[in-house]
């Protein structure tokens, strides 16, 4: 069933010393989260991936391992709306298919809302972007939430809180997400910087909070002659030549080139980077969309001056923002 996951190699853009010099983190496969979730290697992670990358079949090897050989087990795969829970439902549905088909026998029971096997391991499916759709009456070990980011802050802490505690058991809550964006409530955001404060704090005893990142670029497959890096005719390099830079050549994933190229020609600049190459959250529907922690913030501990000139604007908000206010302060 792990047919269709890969590894990075080597020279994967995102294990390359220009990529790393950038301030980037080299990034992970799907195999480096199904590993790491079936053996218990963290108690909760964000797992982030491209459109096409594997989140919803990743995770769904991870429930038929989990359900296989921890008997009794208690998996909830929630999505923002059941249509993105029903993704891994039907890998999962197609997995056991294919195993009846190879073994001879069915050791499990499929209906529209579980899975129940007959060891006593359970799979459950919801839709819990709505608080009348939420995950009530059922407290599982392991909880997916699926395009998280599209949660309301409300919502999201609300269904984290429904693991059940003191299990045999170790509790794990899985985050996936596509487009971690800036805007709205921003949870996936949130959730990092909740990790990483708590990775930096927490006690050899607890298990850390892991972030998994998969882009197209780790996942491209091996690039044909029939496409040129440059062109001596046109004298133009490739389309994605400025984040590629030869390295799908050596490539061995399974996302087409020509896929890949018309992507990047079809999205925005902001939409490829964000959503296919994770450089950054998106910015969309962002007061600010070019802001930019690093370049723009030169000390974030600054002390306010009375004496220098200072300006405040303000944004009234919307549908998708809250109030938003930026105090700026110039040396004379």
């Amino acid at each position: 069933i792990l047919n269709k996951t890969c590894r990075c190699k080597p020279e994967s853009l995102s294990q390359t010393k220009e990529w790393i010099e950038s301030g980037q983190k080299p990034h992970n496969s799907q195999l480096d989260y199904v590993y790491d979730a079936f053996s218990n290697k963290f108690s909760s992670c964000v797992y982030m991936a491209c459109r096409g990358a594997g989140k919803s079949y990743a995770a769904a090897c991870v429930s038929i391992l989990d359900c296989w050989y921890k008997p009794g087990i208690k998996i909830c795969i929630a999505g923002y709306i059941r249509l993105q829970s029903d993704y891994i439902y039907k890998y999962i549905e197609e997995f056991l298919s294919h195993f009846s088909d190879v073994v001879g026998y069915r050791k499990w029971k499929i209906s529209a809302d579980e899975i129940l096997f007959d060891n006593g391991s359970i799979i459950r499916f919801y839709s819990g972007g709505k608080s009348k759709a939420n995950v009530t009456g059922f407290h599982p070990n392991v909880l997916m939430v699926d395009e998280a980011d599209l949660y309301s802050a409300g919502n999201f802490d609300g269904i984290a809180n429904g693991l059940e505690k003191n299990s045999f058991f170790p509790s794990r809550f899985d985050i996936f997400s596509t487009n971690y964006s800036l805007s709205g409530d921003g949870v996936v955001i949130k959730q990092i910087e909740r990790y990483e404060e708590f990775n930096k704090n927490k006690t050899e005893d607890l298990l850390p909070c892991n972030i998994y990142k998969t882009c197209v670029l780790d996942i491209l497959e091996r690039c044909g002659d029939e496409f040129k890096c440059y062109d001596s005719e046109t004298k133009k390099h490739c389309a994605i030549w400025k984040y590629c830079k030869g390295v799908a050549k050596t490539g061995e994933g399974f996302i087409g080139i020509k896929e890949c190229i018309t992507n990047s020609i079809l999205s925005s600049k902001q939409t490829f980077e964000s959503q296919m190459l994770l450089l950054r959250p998106s910015s969309e529907f962002s007061i600010f969309p070019t802001f930019n922690r690093t370049d723009h913030i030169l000390d974030p501990e600054l002390i306010f001056d009375p004496l220098k000139d200072t300006y405040i604007v303000w944004d009234f908000g919307g549908k998708r923002n809250p109030h938003a206010g930026l105090l700026i302060q110039r040396d004379k």
